[in-house]
């Protein structure tokens, strides 16, 4: 018997008893709590409105479960749901969270990735994986995706698929969604959580998006009027996320790039 397979029986690798240990060693890696569940209920998750319109936001996350938020680069449209959605796995309101994002790009296809499909997916979230990180933990957050409380979803995948009312789904980027995928999605919904955040500014699909058709079915509709949360974030006093990045959209806009 070579040397690197003693190595790995006395490890226990390739047993029964490896797949034992690598569950304990997740759950030793949260310190003094007994249990990753321990830990993700003890959690300190803090967000505050920076502003009106962002606690207009907050308020539609609670009472509504559809909501769409437009506008512009900087103003918090996922970061809040994103935060939000942490708390409420924190609080056993929902089970899971749902990640989506077009992997559409003008530099680079997301085939171009190295990984299988859900590899693949994770680097192209990663800006949401990083919020959950700062709220539960980079350790938790890996834990909770092996166990796809955190799931990661290509858009392509929808169809079929039934959201339940434990799930909070983000779609971010939304403006990059096609109309098929855009009623695909809001046919998903089973009375949980769904937050689409897009800015139509930064469209890249060369295709007509899906967004703008949704919005036009809710101001047409009553009913989906008093459901639907629709918020935009159209000032540049809604850009929170720095200096810089208000006077770069200012500038943008002045000079028609946005």
């Amino acid at each position: 018997m070579g040397k690197t397979r003693e190595r790995q029986l006395r490890d226990g690798r390739g047993t029964t008893l490896y797949s034992h240990k690598k569950d304990q060693d997740v759950s030793n890696t949260f310190g003094s709590y007994p249990t990753p569940e321990k830990f993700l209920s003890e959690r300190r998750i803090e967000l505050r409105p920076r502003n009106e319109k962002q606690r207009q936001y907050m308020d539609f996350i609670n009472n509504k479960n559809l909501i769409i938020s437009t506008g512009f680069a900087g103003t918090s449209k996922t970061f809040i749901p994103t935060m939000m959605a942490a708390q409420f796995l924190r609080d056993n309101v929902i089970d899971r969270i749902v990640l989506i994002r077009t992997p559409v790009s003008d530099e680079q296809s997301v085939g171009m990735l190295k990984g299988d499909l859900i590899e693949k997916t994770k680097y192209w979230l990663m800006p949401i994986l990083d919020t959950l990180n700062k709220a539960l933990s980079p350790t938790l957050v890996d834990y909770l995706i092996k166990r796809e409380q955190i799931l990661c979803l290509a858009p392509e995948f929808l169809k079929g698929v039934s959201f339940s009312e434990k799930d909070f789904v983000i779609f971010d980027e939304a403006e990059d969604m096609s109309r098929s995928i855009a009623l695909a999605t809001v046919t998903r919904q089973g009375g949980g959580k769904l937050v689409l955040a897009g800015d139509l500014r930064q469209k890249i699909i060369s295709r007509e998006s899906g967004l703008p058709l949704l919005l036009d079915i809710i101001e047409k509709t009553p009913e989906l009027q008093n459901r639907v949360g629709v918020i935009d974030f159209d000032s540049f006093d809604d850009i929170v996320r720095s200096d810089d990045c208000k006077a770069w959209v200012k500038a943008l806009v002045k000079h028609g790039y946005m």
